[in-house]
C-alpha cells in the first residue's frame, strides 16, 4: 500500500502536489499504509472471535438449546446495542485524530524544513508550544478511543457473570427446567471462553471503524487524484522538441497571462530557456 501511495503522488501534477502540502503527502503516503496493515490484522481476529463464538454456541446449544436460545438473544443485543453506541463515535474520533495527525505533521515538517528561519527568529518557543497544544487536543480522542475498545470486555464480563448466576439460580430453584450441575459447570466454561471472544469483537470493530478515515484517504489517492498527462514517447528517442501555439498559465494566477502562442523547437544536444520576470 505505502508503495502503490507513493506511485500515485509521483504521477500526481505538479500542482496538486504542491497545493496538499509536503506535510501531508508524508503523511498520507505512511500512516494509511499503516493503518491497512492494522485493519488487516484485526480482521483476521474478527473472524476468528466469530469462528470461536460460533463453535461455543453450538456446544452450549447441545447443552441446553433453551438456554442457549435466550444468551444468544442477549448477546446480540447486547452486541447491537454496543454497535449502535460505538461504531460512529469511534468513526468520528478517527477522523478527528488523522485531522490532528496531519496538522502535528505540518508543524514538525516546517520546522525542521525552515530550522534556520527558527533558530534566526527565535521561533522555538511558538513552534514546541503549538504542538503541545496540538497533542493536548490529541489525548481526548486517544482516551475515548482507549475507552471504547475497553469497555466491551468489561461490559461482557459482567454480562457473563449475570448470566451465570442467572443459571445457578435456575439449577437450584427451578430444577424443572432440566438443568443439571454438571451442564451449569459446561455452561460456565463455555460462556468463559465466549465472553472474550464477543468482547474481542467489539473491540476489533472499533479499531476498524477508528481506521476508516485512513481507509478512506487510500480511496481518494487511488481512485480520485488526478494523474499527470505523459506523452507516449521516451525522451531519449526524441531528435527535437517542438511547441507550437502553446499557451501557458500558472494555475494560483490564471488570470495573470505567462505564455500565449509560443513556437520553438528545441533540438537535441542544445540548452535553451524561457525566462520571465
Amino acid at each position: 500500500a505505502r508503495s502503490l501511495l507513493f506511485t500515485r503522488y509521483l504521477s500526481a501534477p505538479y500542482e496538486h502536489v504542491v497545493n496538499k502540502g509536503r506535510a501531508n503527502v508524508l503523511h498520507d503516503i505512511t500512516v494509511p499504509s499503516n493503518a491497512v496493515y492494522d485493519s488487516i490484522h484485526h480482521i483476521a481476529l474478527l473472524f476468528t472471535g466469530i469462528f470461536n463464538v460460533v463453535l461455543l454456541l453450538a456446544l452450549m446449544m447441545y447443552l441446553s438449546w433453551l438456554a442457549t436460545a435466550v444468551i444468544s438473544v442477549v448477546v446480540i443485543f447486547g452486541v447491537r446495542g454496543l454497535r449502535h453506541l460505538l461504531d460512529e463515535r469511534s468513526a468520528q474520533y478517527g477522523r478527528r485524530l488523522y485531522d490532528l495527525q496531519v496538522s502535528q505533521a505540518k508543524v514538525e515538517v516546517e520546522a525542521v524544513d525552515g530550522v534556520k528561519v527558527v533558530k534566526a527568529q527565535t521561533l522555538e518557543p511558538t513552534m514546541i508550544r503549538q504542538q503541545m497544544q496540538l497533542l493536548r487536543a490529541e489525548a481526548h480522542p486517544l482516551l475515548r478511543m482507549a475507552l471504547f475498545r475497553s469497555a466491551p470486555t468489561f461490559i461482557n464480563e459482567v454480562s457473563a457473570a449475570v448470566i451465570v448466576l442467572l443459571l445457578a439460580a435456575m439449577v437450584f430453584l427451578v430444577p424443572s427446567v432440566g438443568m443439571t450441575f454438571p451442564t451449569l459447570v459446561a455452561f460456565l466454561l463455555a460462556i468463559r471462553k465466549a465472553s472474550p471472544a464477543v468482547a474481542g469483537i467489539n473491540s476489533t470493530l472499533v479499531v476498524l471503524n477508528a481506521n476508516r478515515k485512513n481507509v478512506e484517504i487510500i480511496n481518494e489517492i487511488v481512485h480520485q487524484m488526478p494523474i499527470e498527462r505523459r506523452g507516449g514517447r521516451d525522451v531519449g528517442s526524441l531528435k527535437e522538441l517542438t511547441f507550437a501555439h502553446v499557451d501557458f498559465d500558472y494555475a494560483k494566477r490564471s488570470e495573470v497571462p505567462t505564455l500565449r502562442d509560443v513556437n520553438m523547437t528545441f533540438r537535441v544536444g542544445t540548452i535553451s530557456a524561457i525566462v520571465g520576470h
